[in-house]
């Protein structure tokens, strides 16, 4: 199963006319809400057979509303019931969001094969909005954050980040302090440290709170001792200097975000970790500060508020696509 999904993702084509998607979004809604598929599919045969393009962009919706499970995703599904049961021309704004999500899906898909392969070979993970606290066998508690993925080895004292956030305390009379281990890096554990560590697309986050670890990246031949308190970012070849850990940067561990002064993109950046669908802000809001702590499980509040504290207002094509502007 694995195998073929990987196979799929390779073959997936972006480069459509942004017409040809749109009917073949239109039939693939059509056939779902049929009461006589017989004569839609045969509408369909036509128009395949009417151009190679309209065949190749036919299969390519189908396989990605199919096989990838796009309209069994939540916000995909939302969407496409508001497509089937809104009227013009409200009806056709909900079409091209759609068209526009399968267009940008097959993108993602590409993009993010490495990422799929990562959720498939994890011991543990952990969806959009989903956190998960372990402990481990050798006395370790991990947290993971939204869209985490780790493995384990058997022993549990080699923990691996494949992608997203942990927040690791390990046991202060351990026996063999844990090590982790990122595509970054290598991290051992004192006893009785506590850290969190974030992996980005091409480097990785590392705060201390509490004891020390030992970082060398995974292509260094040094290593980096981060006492409590410190923190820096690490690719494969190098660590930035050592800063100061942030104030409340880890409060994500009990379902917060602390915020002071973030310029308004960062925060919404760091809103639509937590949050299913797409979110988006108008470039001329970008800049405006935000101050204030928010709970995660609770992105429809956290917005209703920013709207009622800045000069903005939502869009909402439906539940799960959001549009921030100006006032």
């Amino acid at each position: 199963m694995q195998a073929q999904k990987s196979s799929g993702s390779r073959h997936i084509r972006n480069d459509f006319a942004p017409d040809v998607v749109q009917q073949a979004v239109e039939w693939i809604l059509a056939l779902q809400d049929a009461q006589q598929p017989q004569k839609i599919r045969a509408d369909i045969a036509n128009w395949c057979a009417a151009s190679p393009e309209h065949l190749q962009a036919w299969q390519q919706v189908e396989q990605l509303s199919g096989r990838f499970g796009l309209l069994a995703n939540p916000e995909h599904a939302q969407l496409a019931q508001d497509t089937l049961t809104a009227t013009s021309p409200s009806r056709r704004t909900v079409l091209k969001g759609f068209s526009a999500i399968l267009i940008t899906s097959s993108v993602a898909y590409v993009s993010r094969e490495s990422g799929l392969i990562r959720q498939w070979q994890s011991d543990i993970h952990t969806a959009t909005g989903e956190q998960r606290r372990l402990r481990l066998n050798n006395g370790t508690t991990v947290v993971l954050n939204s869209n985490t993925a780790i493995q384990l080895d058997d022993s549990h004292s080699t923990l691996s980040l494949l992608e997203g956030e942990i927040h690791v305390s390990s046991k202060a009379n351990g026996d063999e302090p844990i090590s982790l281990l990122s595509p970054s890096g290598h991290i051992q554990l004192s006893p009785g440290s506590r850290l969190a560590l974030r992996q980005f697309k091409d480097n990785c986050r590392l705060a201390v709170y509490e004891g020390e670890a030992r970082l060398r990246p995974a292509q260094a031949s040094s290593s980096c001792l981060i006492s409590a308190g410190q923190a820096t970012r690490f690719t494969a070849h190098e660590w930035s200097p050592l800063t100061a850990v942030l104030q409340d940067e880890a409060a994500w561990i009990d379902g917060m975000i602390v915020v002071r002064d973030m310029p308004l993109a960062e925060f919404i950046a760091e809103l639509q970790r937590y949050r299913p669908g797409i979110l988006r802000l108008d470039p001329s809001l970008a800049a405006y500060p935000v101050s204030g702590t928010y709970p995660i499980s609770q992105t429809d509040q956290v917005l209703e508020a920013l709207s009622d504290a800045l000069p903005i207002r939502q869009r909402r094509l439906t539940r799960y696509w959001i549009t921030l502007l100006p006032a």
